[in-house]
């Protein structure tokens, strides 16, 4: 055997060993150590020196493959591409949402714009696609996809998302982080931001705080839901249930009823910074003035509520960043290295002085 196989070396380290040997012999033709139409020796050789079976080598030779690294000519063995040091297949990367993809939603088009920037400098192609688990498989194999992103992944989505991980097939879980793919996620905790509202509204006194959220069954809300829960019982204020109902269709109605009662809140903290307008207009119309007579906070930003006179403060995530780092993220994954683990929390206080002390109310 050629005596550049004898320098390849695979650990007992947890990573595939298909997808280490893939790497060794990648990394060999980058540096030019094996040359074009060099003749890579047979499976069952390579399986017997490297002491690993041939299933292992015929992987690592499937991906070299797909990447366009080598080729098989029949009759005659696998080589070293004869375009390897000039054209390499660019990763495929997909970006999965269970929603219909509307590059004009502020959130998703900051995701985009920070996606489609980061896989163009990595030379590779990024798919967008509406998929639900059913269908991650079938669209992997469809598109021939070397890796994918995620978004907002539900607590029902864990086992097909697991099973991904299980393959070792690189998948990493963009947005809020569930606990079940914690291994494999790039987000915020809204139980950490939910704690930080909470604390803040506590310090400037308030106790009567309410939480306003959409009914959607949104990961998302589910886990700001339980955030304000644990906020209000670790900061030692009361959890009034009316205070934190689930708003259906109407919510100017919901939000009517909840700041005209006479045991109405202090303050209101915005689960979905949609509401931020229909809060403003409905404290109008009660003669409210924010932040004198009610203190508004908002768990994110959209356009929309920027484009209010008076916006509310906010606890804003910072999702372009968030996402360069799932990214980073998995590119490690796909090029066989250890991920960056940052302990940020990826959310800052923006103050807009919509909040006041509850001895100036």
């Amino acid at each position: 055997m050629d005596t550049t196989f004898n320098r390849i070396e695979l650990r007992d380290d947890g990573s595939p060993k298909y997808r280490q040997l893939a790497s060794r012999i990648e990394s060999l033709i980058r540096e030019g150590e094996l040359a074009a139409a060099t003749r890579i020796p047979s499976e069952r050789l390579l399986a017997r020196q490297l002491g690993v079976s041939t299933i292992t080598v015929n992987s690592a030779m499937a991906e070299l493959i797909n990447r366009g690294l080598i080729e098989r000519r029949v009759g005659s063995g696998t080589f070293v591409s004869e375009l390897s040091g000039q054209r390499i297949r660019p990763w495929r990367i997909g970006f999965f949402s269970h929603h219909r993809i509307r590059p004009e939603d502020y959130l998703i088009g900051t995701m985009l714009g920070t996606l489609f920037h980061f896989w163009e400098e990595h030379n590779s192609d990024l798919l967008p696609l509406s998929r639900t688990p059913g269908e991650y498989e079938q669209t992997i194999a469809e598109y021939r996809l070397d890796g994918v992103l995620i978004y907002s992944p539900r607590t029902e989505f864990v086992p097909a998302i697991r099973k991904l991980v299980r393959r070792n097939f690189p998948v990493i879980a963009l947005s809020s982080i569930l606990p079940e793919l914690a291994d494999v996620s790039s987000g915020y905790s809204n139980h950490e931001v939910l704690d930080a509202a909470v604390g803040y509204l506590a310090e400037l006194g308030h106790r009567d705080i309410a939480l306003l959220l959409p009914e959607a069954n949104e990961a998302a809300y589910r886990g700001r839901d339980e955030g304000f829960q644990r906020a209000m019982w670790n900061h030692r204020l009361p959890l009034n249930p009316d205070w934190r109902k689930k708003i259906d269709a109407d919510p100017a109605k919901y939000i009517r009823a909840l700041l005209s009662s006479p045991a109405r809140p202090g303050a209101v903290i915005l689960g979905s910074c949609g509401y931020a307008g229909i809060v403003a207009a409905v404290a109008a119309e009660l003669k409210l003035e924010i932040p004198r007579d009610l203190s508004i906070l908002s768990i994110d930003e959209d356009a929309n509520m920027l484009t209010l006179p008076n916006p509310p403060s906010a606890f804003r995530v910072d999702f372009a960043e968030l996402t360069r780092e799932g990214s980073e993220a998995l590119l490690a994954r796909l090029e066989h290295r250890e991920p960056f683990r940052s302990r940020r929390q990826h959310f800052e206080f923006i103050d807009r002085g919509s909040c006041a002390a509850v001895s100036s109310r």
